[in-house]
């Protein structure tokens, strides 16, 4: 359900993007260009709540603007 996926980005996700090593982000880097559903999740979490670090690696990925969250009816299937 895409309000459950929703706050699983913006709790979960947004909280494992505060502080990451480069390995970590370039691993997220590499799911975001192989899943849609996981471009869609690197949406939700804002700007001022993950690191300089983060931020640069997911913002090409995300389908929204730095503070707002993509629409539950945008989610993409799972595979």
């Amino acid at each position: 359900d895409a309000a459950f996926m929703g706050m699983l980005a913006c709790g979960h996700l947004e909280d494992n993007l505060r502080e990451q090593s480069p390995y970590n982000l370039d691993r997220i880097a590499e799911e975001a260009r192989k899943s849609p559903r996981f471009r869609w999740l690197l949406s939700f979490p804002f700007k001022v709540a993950v690191s300089e670090d983060a931020w640069a690696a997911i913002a090409k990925f995300r389908i929204t603007g730095p503070h707002e969250e993509p629409r539950h009816e945008t989610m993409p299937p799972s595979y």
